[in-house]
C-alpha cells in the first residue's frame, strides 16, 4: 500500500481547492492510479493555500511526482545547510547519515522545505532583515506543530519586525486560501484536525 505523503499532496493537487477535504474524492483519485493507500492519506491536512503550491505536481504521472517531490525535499537539504550558519561539511556529512533526513526523502513528506524555511528566515536575520525573516518563516505553517514555540521565543526576545513579518506572511497564506477555495474551508480543515 501507499504510506506517503506525496499521495496526499498530490490527490489535492488533482482535486484542487474545492474539494480538498473530501476523503472519498482522495479514494477516487487513488482508485484511478490503481494504487491501495493507507486510510490517514485520504485527509488533506493543510490550508488550501498549499495545494497552490503544490498543484505543479498534478501535471506529471504519480510516478514522476514521487520522484520530483523527493528531489525537491534533497534540494531544500542541501539548500538550508548553504544557508545554516556554521561548517557546512559536517552539516553536510551529518545530513548524509541522518536517518530523519533519509525518513523525510523516503516518505515523501515536506519537513523538508520547512527545514529550508527556518534556515532561510535565520540568514535573513543575521543580515538583520528581521521583516523579511519573519515573512519566510510564516512558510513553516505547513507545519505549525513544529515551530509554534519560535513566535513565543520571538515574542519574548522584543523581536516585533520578524513577529510583524511572520503575521504578514501568515495572512497572505490565510487571503489565498479564501481566494481558491469555498468560504467553509476553514470549517472543513478544523474537523479534518480534529
Amino acid at each position: 500500500p501507499v504510506d506517503n505523503e506525496v499521495f496526499n499532496l498530490y490527490a489535492g493537487a488533482k482535486l484542487g481547492p474545492q474539494r480538498l477535504y473530501d476523503p472519498e474524492s482522495y479514494r477516487e483519485v487513488a482508485a484511478s492510479l490503481g494504487a491501495k493507500v493507507i486510510d490517514a492519506r485520504f485527509y488533506y491536512c493543510r490550508m488550501p493555500y498549499y495545494e497552490v503550491f503544490t498543484k505543479p505536481l498534478s501535471w506529471l504521472p504519480y510516478p514522476t511526482a514521487v520522484a520530483t517531490w523527493r528531489f525537491v525535499q534533497i534540494l531544500a537539504i542541501a539548500a538550508a545547510i548553504v544557508l545554516w550558519p556554521g561548517w557546512k561539511s559536517t552539516m553536510a556529512m551529518v545530513a548524509l547519515v541522518s536517518l530523519p533526513a533519509v525518513w523525510v526523502v523516503a516518505l515523501g513528506q515536506d519537513v523538508a522545505l520547512v527545514l529550508l524555511a527556518v534556515a532561510a528566515s535565520v540568514a535573513l536575520a543575521r543580515r538583520g532583515q528581521w521583516f523579511l525573516a519573519g515573512m519566510v518563516f510564516s512558510l513553516c505553517l505547513a507545519k505549525p506543530h513544529l515551530v509554534i514555540f519560535v513566535p513565543v521565543a520571538m515574542l519574548a526576545l522584543g523581536s516585533f519586525r520578524f513577529l510583524a513579518g511572520a503575521t504578514a506572511g501568515a495572512a497572505l497564506q490565510i487571503l489565498l486560501s479564501f481566494a481558491v477555495a469555498p468560504a467553509s474551508w476553514p470549517r472543513q480543515w478544523l474537523s479534518i484536525l480534529s
